[in-house]
């Protein structure tokens, strides 16, 4: 399954973080799912390696407690690219969980 953010970037749904990541670099989002079934992004972050920094996040279960129940992923491999589309989202979204890039 499939989603858009920013009109036009396509993410990978994942209902579990505990799934065989690759070590693959990319953006995810933590997200929850609202009574009108649209997605509310909780938190944004990027990586180097989906496999070394998801399993165990440290805002996982913070973002669970707010009702998170899907991973969105993208890989993008540029490290510019990576930057450029994490402080999109975190701008366009504000997610309650982010502190970074919200000005």
């Amino acid at each position: 399954m499939t989603a858009f953010w920013l009109d036009s970037q396509q993410f990978e749904v994942h209902n579990s973080i505990n799934i065989g990541w690759a070590a693959v670099a990319g953006v995810y989002i933590f997200v929850r799912v609202n009574a009108q079934g649209n997605y509310v992004p909780l938190y944004v972050g990027q990586t180097t390696s989906f496999a070394a920094r998801l399993p165990g996040h440290e805002r996982w279960a913070e973002a669970v407690r707010l009702g998170a129940t899907q991973v969105h992923a993208k890989v993008v491999q540029d490290a510019n690219q990576r930057t450029r589309l994490e402080v999109a989202l975190i701008r366009r979204f504000n997610p309650v969980l982010n502190k970074q890039h919200t000005a």
